[in-house]
């Protein structure tokens, strides 16, 4: 303490008036002269006016001789570095400097000496506290009245928070720089899923080949993505034992899994993971592609759906033509089946009717049968006689036809029928003919039958 005491006294009197008269009077640079703005009614005061100017300021004003010892030190020095006037005044220049900082100290009090002034550098210096703060310097030389350099003043300002905040600013960038990087490549991603007409393994692989871009040095990291059975890598794909990895589900099932392999190139700190980033992606991208296979999954089946509603109506449409077609057919069949029904009518009944018509009692009994035989043959669908045949024949051959079937022989047709022998006989011959029954051998009766069970088969 008596050293400290002895030194702040030395200095005082150094740049005391009495010691160094160069330093006395209104021109004393030390002193500050009166400037000529001064009003006339501070004029008296002007020391007293300039020291209350000094010590209101807001940065530090330190003066020190040219050895760096401390000579003055204001209000705004003392909250800046924490150090009273009493316990700093007396003290080096250097005792606020960091080690690192000594000799730039040592150097600005060279230029000082040489008359240069230092301007508006950006340093280190130490708080009492020992804590380093970041200040800008402005040092320019004191000279006394008859020009020497006698000391320095220095005008310093804390620039720590300024700094910080400048950190801050820079960091805040890069963070923005990171989400628009982060927000163009998820909206790739998204236009990608968005089509549902591409393919499924070329939008995972699209994607895959995208994710590295999310990161701001995508050569750091590697992408390997599993869903159900397929596997996708992005180029270059190497493991590395830093790993983050998400599963990505489609509903409550797990589908897959997505891993991102960090490398030593900038993306990883030291040996660590950045974990807030990489899993903050990584659940955006499970959460993405888990909807993106759920929507594909929709699609695909809302496409089957399609197919199958499209199959079952060509089926029933086929199903519908098949049906109108029996329906034509049945349609045809009745009007078949009426005809045929009008030609027997005329052409087998209405015979057996004359014929019962102009009967005698005799063959009366013969005529009732041949009529009801012929009717249970209308009524289930058996014309005696196939409709190609029987269209070639008149009534009358018919008529013959039918009694030849039931086994009446030539003699017997023609008292039924009462006609002479012999025009019967040119009947049976004329049938045959129409009925192309070359062989005179073959029974005309068992022929006949032999049609109609033909003309059942095929019906």
């Amino acid at each position: 303490m008596n050293n400290f005491k002895s030194k702040s006294n030395e200095a005082r009197r150094r740049f005391s008036p009495e010691e160094n008269p160069g330093l006395s009077g209104r021109h004393s640079e030390n002193r500050m002269p009166v400037p000529d703005c001064v009003h006339p009614g501070w004029a008296g005061n002007t020391e007293s006016l300039l020291a209350s100017i000094v010590e209101s300021s807001s940065d530090a004003i330190i003066g020190k001789d040219l050895d760096g010892t401390i000579l003055s030190w204001n209000g705004a020095a003392e909250e800046i570095y924490g150090y009273s006037k009493e316990e700093i005044i007396g003290q080096n220049i250097t005792i606020l400097a960091p080690e690192e900082k000594k000799d730039e100290i040592q150097e600005i009090l060279e230029n000082i000496r040489r008359g240069r002034k230092v301007d508006l550098i950006e340093t280190l210096r130490m708080r009492k506290d020992k804590g380093i703060i970041k200040v800008s310097l402005r040092v320019s030389p004191i000279r006394s009245s008859n020009g020497q350099i006698v000391g320095a003043s220095t005008l310093a300002r804390d620039i720590s928070e300024r700094d910080q905040m400048k950190k801050e600013l820079e960091a805040s960038q890069r963070e923005l720089s990171k989400r628009v990087l982060e927000v163009d490549c998820l909206l790739k991603i998204s236009k990608l899923t968005s089509d549902i007409e591409r393919p499924l393994d070329k939008t995972l692989q699209g994607i895959v080949d995208l994710i590295p871009g999310l990161w701001l040095n995508p050569g750091g990291v590697g992408i390997r993505l599993r869903v159900e059975n397929l596997i996708f890598e992005s180029g270059g794909f190497m493991k590395s034992s830093m790993v983050q990895s998400g599963m990505i589900y489609s509903g409550k099932s797990s589908i897959g899994l997505i891993e991102v392999h960090y490398h030593n190139t900038g993306e990883s700190k030291g040996t660590g993971i950045p974990e807030l980033k990489g899993r903050r992606i990584i659940d955006t991208l499970s959460r993405s592609i888990g909807k993106y296979f759920e929507r594909m999954k929709m699609v695909e089946s809302l496409k089957e759906t399609q197919i199958r509603l499209i199959t079952e109506q060509v089926a029933l449409k086929r199903k519908n033509q098949a049906l109108k077609e029996v329906l034509d057919q049945i349609e045809r069949d009745k009007v078949q089946l009426k005809h045929r029904f009008n030609m027997n009518i005329q052409k087998v009944i209405m015979p057996i009717l004359s014929g019962l018509k102009a009967s005698d009692k005799r063959h009366l009994g013969k005529h009732i049968l041949f009529l009801e035989e012929a009717l249970q043959n209308i009524t289930s669908g058996v014309l005696g006689v196939p409709e190609d045949k029987l269209n070639r024949l008149t009534p009358r051959e018919v008529e013959i036809c039918n009694y030849i079937r039931n086994g009446m022989s030539t003699k017997e047709i023609a008292e039924m029928l009462r006609l002479s022998h012999q025009t019967v006989s040119k009947q049976r011959a004329i049938i045959r003919r129409k009925l192309e029954i070359s062989n005179k051998k073959i029974n005309m009766s068992s022929f006949i039958r032999g049609l109609e069970k033909s003309d059942k088969t095929s019906q």
